[in-house]
């Protein structure tokens, strides 16, 4: 069987939503604004809440979606659970430490699942060049360790955990591709669907050969994206 297109994943996730909001709105009445907690610019949390809110507005819900860039899973489902959002996007395992009220979470949050969206890989990205060949390598060295209240900071702790203390810089995904670029850390972690676009812009940028990658999946631009499903 034929792999299904990232289009056609995308646009199942946001029919999938669509209509779950359909279903819990009804087909009439008073415009509806709903806040949706994305995730930062660059990444596909951000990229995904606005191609809702455009395929919302296009149909004839009564329905408005707000998204709001933020740093990602742990401070959405904080947002959705305290009513500052209305619609969240998050990791399927932070929302589950949100709903046990573990980890991050001081107590259970009262939140649900609407839809499963796509499929989720956490990357660990380090120049070919650089000092890190195995995760282990990461002991004791500076880590862009995801934003504090993402997800990926929450995924990084604890692979970082397993393998040894590292130097952790709280760097969101801009800010973590930027040190890397500039060798001030030797790795970045990132949680997210693929093609995230500022990783794929930094392999475009970078000489080939320049960035070490696992061959999980086909090559794009100069180097191939490791890749592990969450």
């Amino acid at each position: 069987m034929d792999r299904p297109s990232r289009r056609a994943v995308l646009g199942a996730g946001l029919g999938a939503v669509a209509a779950s909001l359909g279903g819990c709105s009804g087909a009439s009445g008073p415009v509806r604004r709903l806040r949706l907690a994305t995730g930062p610019e660059g990444g596909p949390y951000n990229a995904f809440g606005k191609a809702l809110a455009l395929a919302v507005g296009a149909s004839d819900l009564p329905l408005e979606i707000v998204p709001v860039s933020t740093a990602a899973s742990v401070n959405n489902l904080r947002g959705l659970d305290e009513g500052s959002a209305e619609l969240a996007l998050a990791m399927a395992d932070t929302a589950e430490d949100a709903v046990l009220g573990r980890d991050t979470f001081t107590r259970p949050a009262a939140v649900t699942a609407l839809a499963r969206v796509y499929v989720n890989y956490t990357h660990l990205v380090v120049p070919a060049d650089g000092p890190v060949r195995a995760v282990t390598d990461l002991a004791g060295r500076p880590v862009a360790a995801g934003a504090t209240g993402s997800g990926v900071r929450v995924v990084a702790q604890r692979v970082l955990r397993a393998a040894g203390p590292a130097d952790e810089r709280p760097l969101g995904l801009a800010a973590s591709v930027a040190a890397l670029r500039e060798g001030t850390v030797d790795a970045l972690f990132w949680s997210g669907g693929v093609p995230t676009p500022a990783l794929a812009a930094l392999a475009g940028e970078l000489p080939c050969g320049s960035c070490r990658w696992t061959p999980t999946w086909p090559r794009c631009g100069n180097a191939t994206a490791p890749s592990t499903r969450r």
